[in-house]
Parts: structure tokens; sequence; C-alpha cells
């Protein structure tokens, strides 16, 4: 899981993913787009065994990413 303070749109066109935001999770597959606004815990995983590709696109010039690992820690990127 991780956040940053501009939105963030993924664009899939391989494969199909699971892409969670504030612990609800969405399905894309190819064609799809999943927004993240800004601020929001999310992240994404294929589903099953399937290949996912996609592009992630930010609406600002820089990002600042904190993440935070199973254990619950929290670092900057």
């Amino acid at each position: 899981m991780h956040h940053h303070s501009c939105g963030e749109v993924f664009v899939v066109y391989e494969g199909r993913g699971i892409y969670t935001v504030d612990g609800t999770d969405v399905v894309a597959g190819p064609g799809d787009m999943v927004i993240f606004p800004p601020n929001t815990w999310h992240s994404f995983r294929p589903d099953g065994d399937n290949r996912l590709r996609h592009v992630a696109v930010y609406d600002a010039g820089s990002v600042d990413i904190e993440v935070s690992t199973r254990r619950g820690e929290v670092f900057q990127l």
C-alpha cells in the first residue's frame, strides 16, 4: 500500500489486475481506467497468474510517495 499527494490514473492494456483503494477492490482489464484520488492508500496486483500490463499517469510534475509495509512501518520514497 502507498499514497501520494497527487492523483493517479492507471490504464490497463494487457491482463487483469486487482486495484485496491481505501479497502475496496476493483478488477480491471484491457481498456479499463482506474483512478486513485490524491492522498488515498492504494495498491495493485495481477489477478491470479495472469500478466498485468498498465501505464500510470500522475496529475503532478513530481511525486512524493509514502509506503506502508505489511508490518505497519511507513516510509517515504
